[in-house]
């Protein structure tokens, strides 16, 4: 799982990414994610998504969301996650500081979703993340680690 190191200051953000890292992509925003199993990629995904939208030290895990989402194959079921996950923001304006996995398979995740509404006193949406692409998706286990990649509309 990756967590949020304490910031040092309210607009320095300091963070450990040992589970994501950036890579280049015109206009958009590309991320790869890692994970030691399969479960762990789709928590280090959902924790990376907010990573990039907020400061999570400010987001409080006080209230929960069961998140239930099929697909075909774990491409589709990435996406479909991380599209999943990102909608409780948009539609319910629902800020997530984890996620844990309860169940999962090729074509189905079962979890819940930790954090709190937004509140615009308390928070700072640092990136707006609009959508996230089927463009260089990718969902795959090499090894021992699984591997995710992602191309986010900002």
């Amino acid at each position: 799982m990756c967590y949020t190191v304490p910031m040092t200051g309210r607009g320095t953000r300091q963070h450990d990414r040992r589970c994501y890292r950036f890579f280049d992509h015109t206009a958009d925003c590309g991320v790869e994610i890692t994970g030691s199993s399969a479960q762990s990629l789709f928590e280090n995904a959902a924790f990376s998504l907010f990573d990039i939208m907020t400061y999570l030290n400010d987001v409080d895990p006080r209230a929960v969301r069961r998140v239930t989402v099929t697909a075909d194959g774990w491409n589709d079921l990435f996406i479909a996650f991380l599209r999943r996950m990102l909608s409780l923001y948009t539609v319910e304006g629902f800020l997530v500081r984890h996620f844990t996995c309860d169940s999962l398979d090729e074509s189905h995740i079962t979890g819940s979703a930790y954090g709190e509404p937004f509140d615009r006193d308390r928070h700072e949406i640092i990136m707006e993340i609009k959508a996230v692409t089927y463009h260089q998706a990718l969902c795959e286990q090499r090894g021992r680690t699984w591997r995710g990649r992602i191309v986010c509309d900002v």
